[in-house]
């Protein structure tokens, strides 16, 4: 290392003195340049994280709006579903069903009940019923009969060709919730 040093020395003290100017102002004009690359690198690259930060913190922001808007509207629709279940505590879906497609003059050739607990405080009750060669309008009129009663929901529809001529068969499931302290049918 001192070897070094006592190099640069004697090359130093060999030179006139226009030349060690001509040299030490090259230095410290690359020293400028160098120092000036860095500053602009480390201005442009702060300068595109902040930027892709002001991003991330928009779409957080957005996110966050969403999951509140979903949140208060999941409020909402439970206080009502706990309101309707309030009103009618003691609701059956096979007697409402029974009592429904004796109105329409149905008959399914398989009608048939379970229950299931979920995650939440609700217990689901559900009927699975098939109807053989009935038509287009007796489905829409039980479709209708069952969307204007808020308490059902239909969980599933499947329909395909009948064997008889101008009919169809269905299969329909639907399904209301209960509180789970309430023991269903």
């Amino acid at each position: 290392m001192i070897e070094i040093i006592n190099r640069i020395q004697s090359f130093i003290d060999q030179l006139e003195e226009k030349q060690f100017y001509y040299y030490v102002g090259g230095f410290l004009g690359i020293l400028v340049l160098m120092t000036g690359g860095l500053m602009y690198y480390n201005y442009s690259r702060s300068s595109t994280l902040t930027s892709e930060l002001a991003e991330l913190n928009d779409e957080r922001e957005s996110t966050v709006r969403m999951l509140l808007t979903k949140s208060h509207r999941v409020q909402k629709e439970q206080s009502e579903i706990n309101a309707m279940l309030a009103e009618s505590s003691d609701f059956k879906i096979g007697a409402y069903f029974t009592g429904m497609r004796s109105k329409l003059g149905l008959t399914p050739s398989l009608e048939a009940t379970s229950q299931a607990d979920r995650d939440d405080d609700y217990r689901e009750s559900s009927l699975k019923a098939r109807f053989d060669a009935i038509t287009m309008k007796q489905l829409l009129e039980l479709l209708q009969e069952l969307e204007q009663t808020e308490r059902i929901y239909t969980k599933d529809l499947e329909i395909k060709k009948s064997k008889t001529p101008r009919a169809i068969d269905v299969e329909l499931t639907i399904a209301t919730l209960q509180p789970k302290t309430v023991v269903p049918e």
